[in-house]
């Protein structure tokens, strides 16, 4: 299956990155864009153009067999997995699909890898002998080359900022990222994701006096809060009649108790409902999932687990019964119903706990910076009164019903008053670029010391470059060849394209200048995705 348009750009920004650096990439994809489809072509072209070793590693066992499976469809190489609860143990194979937990200690037993891939890499954690640091510290102690790859949806953690940032971070740069702002709109108006709408709620949890700690809600007392059967019983009357047309709910509860008492509501109601939490035996949970992906179960209420890993595309409902600090753990409830299916138009998210209000729009999330708390207590969106849809503090007409909300007379504060669910608005960012002037030169690859043609181009703003790799094999060559097709013309067009990069700096004159470069910002460096000619 070919790769879509935003899986090809992020795995050819990836290639580029690795091509030219020694340092360690991160790429951000929301939950249901195909992660798994980029690391596969990924691994299998490093693999086949580098011979190079790769150890792809999560903790949860459901990613592994969704990542091993995509890779299966594309390549018969030498693939293996290691874990114990997969039942297999495969040492000697150039890649390699692990448990986390099953291989952190046992690097002694594996070959040396050229590259380490982290699924759900906002997991490992920012200091500490955890098991993934250890397992980057024996893997290094093999091949002091090794690069570590993260993949996320959430490029951040609690109370500490971004991935990338702060002493001990394990990854250097966000080389492309279609978890924010305009790129994230762009998925769901071309149907790769599935919208997500909400509406505002009657019944609403109050948790201001919920002590915290280490900047998320003291489990044991936020259990005790949540646990108000009136208030719980109101607010599944209200789920009831808001989910009556819904397929497949996915409900997130503050506790087990908590859990099982929504569970019991719903089955009294004739709604066909289990309870999964961290407790569930391996066995039963696989079995409750693979229940409610065939439809035998309508409601799935669970706490403290199905925030990863969780691949359920029909889900259409999301009910969010338990409040939460982390903007990563809100991304990711989020991500459970963003999944498209046959038949599905959108996911309806139903927040009793204020999250919307407390976090804004899932692509506008900003991680909290240490030793700053987020304000929670103003109100980031507003209610129609008409059909009860959240939308943006600031919005004039609602989008749903066509409600005119009444004008206001007094100029409010409108700082960040676009929010919404998903915010719509995008950014006045232009990618389409003038050229004012270009060169090119020579440049080495730090990574593999392999010379590189170093393309600058002079905007109104900065300058901004590209490199290509006429040296280099495989994919990477392959790509050199296109853009040379690309950039020049006429008589040079029926010529061999360049086999060095001494070569294509002596052919020089023989390359166009383009009118404009269309880049893409996402990543920390900018990227070159195409020349406009005049």
């Amino acid at each position: 299956m070919p790769l879509r348009d935003y899986q090809q750009e992020a795995l050819d920004a990836l290639e580029n990155y690795v091509a030219i650096e020694t340092d360690n990439p991160l790429v951000v994809m929301p939950t249901g864009s195909g992660k798994s489809h980029v690391i596969a072509e990924f691994v299998r072209h490093m693999n086949q153009q580098k011979n190079s070793k790769a150890l792809i590693v999560s903790h949860v066992k459901e990613i592994l067999f969704q990542n091993y499976e995509k890779l299966e469809q594309v390549w018969e190489g030498d693939i293996g997995m290691y874990g114990n609860s997969l039942g297999r143990r495969d040492t000697d194979n150039d890649i390699i699909y692990a448990q986390l937990q099953s291989v952190w200690n046992k690097v002694e037993y594996l070959p040396s890898f050229d590259l380490l891939l982290i699924d759900e890499a906002h997991l490992v954690p920012k200091d500490g002998e955890g098991m993934y640091r250890s397992l980057i510290v024996a893997l290094r102690e093999k091949n002091p080359s090794l690069t570590v790859v993260g993949f996320t949806a959430t490029p951040y953690r609690l109370n500490s900022g971004m991935l990338t940032e702060g002493e001990g971070a394990i990854f250097d740069d966000i080389v492309i990222d279609f978890g924010n702002g305009e790129n994230f709109i762009r998925l769901i108006d071309d149907g790769y994701l599935s919208p997500l709408v909400t509406k505002c709620m009657d019944t609403e949890y109050e948790v201001d006096d919920v002590p915290m700690r280490g900047g998320e809600f003291v489990t044991s007392d936020l259990q005790k809060k949540m646990n108000d059967s009136g208030r719980t019983q109101k607010a599944m009357q209200e789920v009831l009649t808001k989910g009556q047309n819904r397929k497949q709910w996915l409900i997130f509860c503050a506790g087990i108790s908590h859990a099982e008492m929504v569970c019991r509501i719903l089955n009294f109601s004739n709604v066909s409902a289990r309870v999964v939490t961290g407790d569930t035996s391996p066995t039963e949970r696989d079995q409750l999932i693979t229940d409610y992906k065939a439809g035998k179960i309508r409601a799935l209420v669970n706490c403290d687990v199905l925030t990863t890993g969780f691949d359920a595309p029909n889900t259409d409902m999301i009910v969010m019964l338990r409040p939460t600090l982390s903007p990563g753990l809100y991304v990711q409830m989020m991500g459970r119903g963003m999944r498209t299916a046959e038949g599905k138009e959108n996911c309806l998210v139903l927040d009793f706990a204020k999250n919307i209000e407390r976090h804004g729009p899932v692509n506008q999330i900003k991680p909290n910076q240490k030793g700053k708390r987020k304000k929670t207590g103003e109100m980031l969106v507003k209610s129609c009164k008409e059909c009860g849809s959240y939308v943006a503090k600031a919005a004039n007409r609602c989008p749903d019903c066509g409600y005119e909300f009444p004008m206001r007379k007094i100029q409010l504060d409108l700082v960040a008053s676009q929010l919404d669910i998903i915010s719509k608005q995008k950014k006045k960012e232009k990618y389409e670029i003038p050229v004012l002037d270009m060169w090119v030169g020579n440049h080495v690859s730090k990574a593999k010391n392999i010379p590189v043609l170093k393309v600058s181009y002079k905007t109104p703003r900065k300058i901004i470059s590209e490199y290509v790799c006429f040296e280099h094999t495989g994919y990477a060559r392959d790509k050199a060849v296109a853009w040379w097709n690309r950039v020049v013309s006429g008589e040079s067009l029926r010529r061999s394209p360049p086999r060095t990069v001494d070569e294509a700096l002596f052919r020089q004159t023989e390359i166009n200048q383009p009118r404009a470069i269309k880049v893409d910002f996402s990543g920390k460096f900018p990227n070159v995705v195409n020349h406009l000619w005049r």
